[in-house]
């Protein structure tokens, strides 16, 4: 809980007062050592402490890369750098289980863990590497010609993570969060319990049966990376032409109709399939297919407006919205 909160704050902020690259490549590589730790754990006690410490380490790059884009992007272009960034981080829980579960069939659980290092070591390389520094303007230059104790009293200042909870005075910010928050419970309401009501439901025995289900919303993540963040975009484009100017509010609406209509009916459906034991395989399988891809037209929408309606706070207003 508090990976998603106050403590995951503290990189995000200062990644607007330092450089996005130093905190991309630090949280990249103590990830990587998070999560070797967890497959060396030799207890449950030390299995939840790593894990807690990657859940640190991990939220960063969710805040950090969202900034970025709106750093190199203009806004009528965001949504759709914003869908293909959201795209990794909705595929990965869908299609994580899948791998995951062939592989405690075959082998050792700890291997999920050495395959995470493994691609975190990777993202740490390619961070190095790749990632140019993309913030226009640091303010590390109000710590310069100060005593050392004013320095640690204005850095304390910056990077304070309070600073992300105060921007919930603002309600437009609030009722993104809520309605984020709906969808994020909404996705792993359904990406959860996949092996304990459809296993059942399908007299399905083994972790790699019900990963295939994973299949299902992956697919449609895929799908709406495609769609999503254009279509976020075309929505802004044309209140653009129909107002003469560019109001943040308008590219919501294109998220009204997987919102109020897509997501509902199809977990409705979903559920009274496999409540009452109608439909067959097909019926959840097209629920979670349609769930993936109209979260993927939602999610970037809301991160874009987010980024839009405060782009001088970029980092914070990102980090207030995963809360």
């Amino acid at each position: 809980m508090g990976s998603t909160t106050v403590l995951s704050a503290i990189p995000e902020v200062a990644s607007e007062y330092n450089t996005t690259g130093t905190v991309c490549i630090s949280t990249a590589f103590l990830f990587a050592c998070c999560s070797l730790g967890t497959a060396l754990s030799p207890n449950l006690a030390s299995f939840f402490v790593f894990r807690i410490l990657t859940a640190f380490e991990g939220t960063s790059f969710l805040i950090v890369g969202a900034a970025v884009l709106g750093d190199i992007y203009r806004p009528t272009e965001r949504a759709t750098a914003m869908g293909w960034f959201l795209s990794g981080t909705l595929i990965g829980p869908a299609l994580g289980p899948f791998i995951g579960g062939i592989i405690v069939t075959y082998t050792s659980w700890r291997v999920i863990f050495y395959l995470q290092t493994g691609l975190a070591a990777v993202g740490t390389v390619l961070s190095y590497f790749l990632l140019p520094e993309t913030i226009h303007q640091t303010k590390t230059h109000l710590l310069k010609g100060l005593p050392l104790r004013k320095q640690a009293s204005v850095l304390a200042q910056l990077t304070n993570p309070w600073r992300v909870i105060a921007l919930f005075k603002y309600p437009p910010l609030t009722l993104i969060s809520l309605c984020s928050s709906s969808l994020v419970w909404n996705m792993y309401s359904l990406l959860t319990p996949i092996r304990y009501v459809l296993n059942p439901r399908f007299g399905l025995t083994s972790p790699m049966q019900a990963g295939l289900f994973y299949l299902a919303p992956g697919a449609g993540y895929l799908a709406g990376t495609f769609m999503g963040g254009r279509w976020a975009d075309h929505t802004t484009k044309k209140w653009i032409e129909i107002r003469g100017e560019r109001v943040p509010e308008d590219r919501l609406r294109s998220g009204i109709p997987f919102l109020g209509i897509a997501i509902p009916a199809s977990v409705l459906i979903y559920g009274w399939s496999v409540d009452q034991a109608v439909g067959g395989i097909p019926v959840p399988v097209i629920c979670l297919f349609v769930q993936g891809v109209a979260q993927l037209f939602c999610f970037p929408s809301l991160n874009t407006y987010c980024l839009d309606v405060l782009p001088e706070l970029g980092a914070e207003v990102i980090a207030g919205n995963y809360m």
